[in-house]
């Protein structure tokens, strides 16, 4: 599945008052950051750019998750840099079969089906909250499976990141969205089950 960065299209939120909420406020940075990015120039500079504007909206509006992304700008940092670690590309190709086998992904593609208006993809992604444990659970019982316990050891540093990220996510941001919040944030802001896919069969 590819990442859904939509970074340079669309209005920029206008000027917020001092007492906006923290999830306004990132909205508003996140918004201004993305419209700045270039896109389109690979997977990986899209990845850095999401990920950049989320930890920088974080800590612009002292959301509770900066570490949680300053981690996930280091497990993307780590997955694209030029010289990978010798255990990425070991288990690269078995981690990308047990993530890429539809299985996982399967249950939020069904949530996500047929959401076609801004309000019924809130309510999708608001859904989808709800099914992040037991998404960890699902990824990491298939790379078990298919990779062995020591290889799944070393395919949670890259997920436990981006789902104490997701989770996050979920309480600071995506549970406050309504119909009137930017389609920027909608589909730019980091999502585990994106990205732990991109990872391992896009990069």
């Amino acid at each position: 599945m590819k990442v859904l960065v939509l970074f340079a299209v669309g209005a920029l939120l206008g000027t917020v008052s001092c007492y906006e909420s923290y999830s306004a406020c990132f909205e508003r940075e996140f918004s201004e950051c993305a419209d700045r990015a270039p896109i389109n120039q690979s997977l990986c500079s899209d990845l850095k750019a999401q990920v950049k504007c989320t930890l920088r909206a974080a800590q612009e509006c002292d959301m509770g998750f900066i570490q949680e992304a300053y981690k996930v700008q280091q497990v993307v940092n780590r997955a694209c840099f030029d010289e990978v670690e010798e255990h990425f590309m070991r288990d690269r190709r078995c981690f990308g079969r047990a993530v890429g086998d539809g299985h996982c992904i399967k249950r939020i593609d069904e949530i996500m089906k047929g959401r076609n208006t801004l309000k019924e993809i809130l309510e999708g992604h608001k859904e989808s909250c709800m099914q992040v444990d037991w998404f960890k659970r699902c990824m990491v019982t298939n790379v078990e499976d298919n990779c062995g316990g020591v290889s799944e050891d070393y395919f949670s540093t890259f997920l436990d990141p981006l789902v104490a990220l997701h989770k996050h996510i979920c309480r600071e941001v995506i549970f406050s969205m309504d119909e009137n919040t930017s389609f920027l944030i909608v589909y730019g802001v980091p999502s585990v089950f994106d990205i732990i896919i991109d990872i391992f069969t896009e990069i």
